[in-house]
């Protein structure tokens, strides 16, 4: 694989590295929940963290021991997985806080749902973090593994399959999975959860799936063995195919990187392409020209779909969502080309370069640059200018909630606040890593509890209701500025 398809890759999946050295995590093969399963012992009680210990800007994958009998290790797809984490990292008070920090709560309190992403607080780390997993069983060859659902319940060769139950992983030996007697590999194993792909050869009908921990080996589950699905491309991405460029395919059932996936152009041979589900990425031949291709998935081919090649395009832009905001707030800039792997990608607010906070096929989310003035947004993709739209910068106001949806759940449920002026996201510059915290001085409490789950967007906030939640209001302050309550039903 080239560089420009490992650079069309991460730009669709996103990637992860640990330490300076900036390796790629790769092999997470231990973990559990607290407990284990049907009384396996625990040795030392963990908290997986993600949280950028070496201030590289990048994630690392930290195993913290929250009773200290253990010291604070890290994840970087070393040959067992496991480095010490220097205790120079971050400075030795930060990583004692963060230790202390994770120690304060049960693991309710901890995992939050999906997940809990501390973003600092007076007395505590001042390391942002997100807690993925909870503890570290020791294996207990008498404890046989337990399977409690498969999700989903079908699907065809190199689908991934969530096999969810109890003793499924331990530390000091391997997980090994069976799909209708025949070796599957695992991508993912937990004590809770492991991920496996189905593997080739199977009948189509019901097959036994078992999961083996060590010598034990759990009962069986039924999975429904589908045949492979025919690949469907929906659009292209830029919608003009440049000769030795990548070319991003949009549809379904596109491949997995196991699988052996080829793009055939006009007036080419066939080319490897990376197949990524919903998506491919694959590198236009020289000699290809404008006409029908096809996308083959493990020998099934899709429909012919149009292929224009040519000269790369200039991004179109059709809409800003909102057409008028403060500086800080997020607008999603809808279009055509807006984005084209490989090439270098600039947005500006009339004529102030704008930090860019996400990505999705036909849209890109920018934050209103500080000091921008009325005039027109302008997305240049390698060095290509759209014309621009005409936007609007209002003066930042008091943080105001329009809509809460649902207005009535429970804890953990996902919660999301519209509204104007929910986040201020100035901090940010482009090129640049953001400021401390990540999203500015913000506070949510949803029922008079601290909501940690926060992500902004287009509309305002997205959050997941904390645990200890009860009835009351959702009240977000920014910049010490509090919105007015908006009632909220807590199941």
């Amino acid at each position: 694989m080239n560089a420009r398809m490992l650079a069309a890759a991460a730009l669709l999946l996103g990637s992860a590295g640990c330490g300076s050295g900036g390796t790629t995590f790769t092999n997470v093969t231990s973990g559990g929940g607290v407990g284990g399963s049907g009384g396996a012992s625990v040795e030392w009680r963990t908290a997986a963290v993600s949280v950028d210990l070496d201030e590289d800007g990048r994630a690392d994958l930290a195993a913290l021991a929250r009773d200290g009998s253990g010291a604070a290790r890290c994840w970087r797809g070393t040959a067992d997985g496991l480095v010490p984490a220097p205790a120079a990292w971050a400075g030795a008070d930060a990583l004692a806080a963060l230790l202390d920090d994770v120690d304060a709560f049960d693991d309710r309190g901890l995992l939050d749902g999906f997940g809990v992403h501390r973003l600092g607080r007076v007395g505590r780390g001042p390391l942002a973090y997100a807690v993925l997993h909870v503890g570290d069983a020791v294996d207990d060859p008498a404890v046989l593994p337990t399977i409690d659902a498969l999700r989903p319940t079908s699907g065809a060769a190199h689908d991934l399959v969530v096999v969810e139950g109890d003793g499924l992983a331990a530390r000091g030996v391997a997980t090994t999975a069976t799909v209708g007697g025949l070796a599957a590999t695992v991508v993912l194993a937990l004590a809770d959860a492991v991920v496996l792909a189905v593997p080739e050869g199977l009948p189509v009908g019901p097959a036994e799936v078992r999961v083996t921990r060590g010598t034990a080996t759990s009962g069986p589950a039924t999975f429904e063995v589908r045949a492979p699905a025919t690949p469907v491309v929906t659009s292209l991405s830029p919608t003009v195919a440049t000769p030795d460029a990548v070319l991003v395919l949009r549809g379904e059932h596109l491949g997995t990187p196991p699988e052996r996936v080829e793009v055939t152009f006009t007036g080419a041979a066939p080319v490897r392409a990376l197949g990524l589900g919903r998506a491919a990425a694959v590198v236009v031949p020289a000699t290809a020209t404008s006409g029908p291709a096809t996308i083959t998935v493990g020998g099934l081919a899709s429909a012919p779909f149009d292929v224009v090649v040519g000269d790369a395009p200039a991004p179109v832009l059709a809409a800003l969502v909102p057409a008028a905001a403060s500086p800080g707030s997020l607008v999603r800039i809808e279009g055509t080309d807006v984005l084209v792997p490989g090439d270098r990608l600039e947005v500006t607010f009339g004529g102030v370069r704008a930090a860019i906070f996400g990505l999705a096929p036909g849209a890109i989310t920018a934050i209103v640059p500080a000091g921008a003035a009325d005039g027109d947004v302008v997305v240049e993709v390698g060095g290509r200018p759209s014309v621009g739209l005409s936007f609007d910068v209002v003066p930042r106001g008091a943080p105001t909630i329009t809509t809460l949806s649902p207005d009535d759940l429970a804890a953990g449920d996902l919660l999301d606040v519209e509204g104007t002026d929910l986040v201020d996201l100035s901090g940010w510059r482009p090129g640049g890593l953001p400021t401390f915290p990540l999203f500015g001085d913000l506070r949510v409490t949803v029922g008079g509890k601290d909501a940690w789950f926060v992500v902004p967007t287009v509309e305002g906030l997205r959050l997941r209701v904390p645990s200890g939640a009860v009835s009351g209001d959702v009240i977000v302050t920014v910049n010490g500025i509090a919105s007015a309550p908006a009632p909220i039903t807590v199941r």
